[in-house]
């Protein structure tokens, strides 16, 4: 028995493990997108965050009398839902183009970059905090792009069984319904959108202004010197370089004795040395 319900114990063990990295993720995200909107200065509640809409806008059933034009008003319902539609791809072409813009610097940015030289922990620090609202730029395009629901117009066995007036009144508010639910949707992308484009160029000033005080105020002496050290401390670098070190050859032959040296010139006479001891009487 307790081999037969092993797999089932890790089958759910594994399912309690991708349940709760999701729900972590989602909340996570939600986090970021709640925050970016605070800072950027928008009123946003979490609720409207996690459905990913706003809910200003309202949607109300129209009171029909005797005298409306019902089809001027199925034709303007229509038109309501054709021009969201429209709008929310406006807003996603914008988007598309900021991001291709974006791909494109940061790809210039990184060829750019090695060129110089940051020598200042302050400085590194500085450059990894101006590139942080660059990140959270990508992950708020991250996010626009999901994938969400939405309204679209049906009729349905109960809207069938009415008559050609009832049937356009039913059409009309479903219209409506669908363009406000779009509206609403719309709303809250051009929102991302705005804020993701504040953090984009803000890290993208940021990082223009530190690469051009460091371009100004660093000598190029300085960078000279500093890239031939990072060259040197390089072991790779200096192998490459100067190859691998040959086998030693045999040893030669003794060669034949050079010629003799002229005669130097004769030294300068020594100074006196001390006086040696007296000598003894012989008798």
């Amino acid at each position: 028995m307790k081999l037969a319900t092993l797999p089932n114990v890790k089958k759910w063990s594994c399912r309690q493990a991708l349940d709760g990295f999701y729900y972590f993720r989602a909340c996570f995200t939600t986090t970021v997108v709640y925050m970016s909107f605070y800072l950027f200065g928008i009123e946003v509640t979490r609720k409207q965050v996690k459905a990913e809409k706003f809910d200003s806008r309202k949607h109300e059933d129209v009171d029909f009398t005797d005298q409306c034009d019902l089809d001027l008003l199925l034709q303007e319902s229509k038109e309501l839902v054709k021009g969201a539609e429209a709008r929310s791809a406006a807003i996603s072409d914008k988007c598309k183009t900021l991001l291709t813009l974006s791909s494109a610097i940061l790809a210039f940015v990184g060829v750019v970059l090695p060129k110089f030289s940051v020598d200042s922990l302050w400085a590194k620090l500085l450059f990894a905090l101006a590139a942080s609202p660059m990140l959270v730029a990508a992950y708020l395009f991250a996010v626009f792009f999901g994938v969400r629901s939405g309204m679209r117009v049906t009729i349905n066995q109960h809207e069938a069984d009415l008559s050609g007036k009832d049937l356009q009144k039913a059409l009309i508010n479903s219209y409506r319904s669908c363009a406000t639910n779009q509206e609403n949707q719309s709303d809250y992308l051009a929102e991302v959108y705005r804020v993701a484009r504040f953090f984009f160029l803000s890290s993208l000033m940021a990082m223009i202004l530190l690469l051009a005080a460091n371009f100004s105020l660093s000598k190029p002496d300085n960078q000279t010197r500093t890239i031939a050290d990072q060259l040197r401390s390089d072991t790779n670098f200096v192998q490459s370089v100067q190859g691998e070190r040959g086998i030693q050859g045999p040893k030669g032959d003794q060669g034949n004795p050079g010629p003799k040296g002229d005669k130097g010139d004769r030294g300068e006479l020594g100074p006196a040395g001390p006086p040696g001891p007296s000598g003894s009487k012989v008798p």
